[in-house]
């Protein structure tokens, strides 16, 4: 089973996606299967960093059944042979709303994913979406600046 680790933050614009990809690249690069999941609801761009510019498929595309299982969405990358994505979703208002039955899928299908790590940029701020991807983790990092209200951000 993968070990998930949780990226946020508590306001936008910090560098959290930046983090995300980072780390899921140098992971891969030491070998090691990894998925980068972009649950940024409210504006995944995480697919962008990793040169993903128009996914095929999205997130919405497994909350709307399309695809069945999350593992199935996770697109190899051509920049690196162990990293695959989970692409966010460009439908926010549908996804940034999505359904307590949703979500329980979404998160119970983390637990099929093929990988050694599954790293999850998750959007800013406390939203219930936030907290429950945050918290389904195993490892768990926060991401400010030294900005005040960054600090202060991370900290409600």
């Amino acid at each position: 089973m993968a070990r998930v680790i949780s990226v946020a933050s508590g306001k936008g614009g910090v560098g959290k996606s930046v983090v995300s990809a980072n780390l899921a690249l140098v992971l891969a690069g030491k070998g090691k299967q990894v998925v980068l999941a972009d649950l940024d609801v409210g504006g995944a761009d995480a697919h962008v960093l990793v040169g993903l510019l128009n996914p095929p498929f999205t997130l919405t595309d497994f909350l709307n059944h399309r695809i069945e299982r999350l593992d199935d969405l996770a697109q190899h990358l051509p920049i690196h042979p162990n990293l695959r994505i989970i692409p966010g979703t460009g439908d926010t208002l549908a996804t940034a709303n999505m359904t307590h039955s949703q979500k329980k899928r979404l998160i119970k299908n983390f637990q099929d994913i093929r990988a050694d790590v599954i790293i999850v940029d998750i959007g800013a701020g406390a939203s219930f979406h936030a907290l429950d991807f945050f918290l389904m983790a195993d490892l768990h990092v926060a991401v400010a600046t030294p900005d005040p209200t960054s600090v202060l951000d991370l900290y409600r």
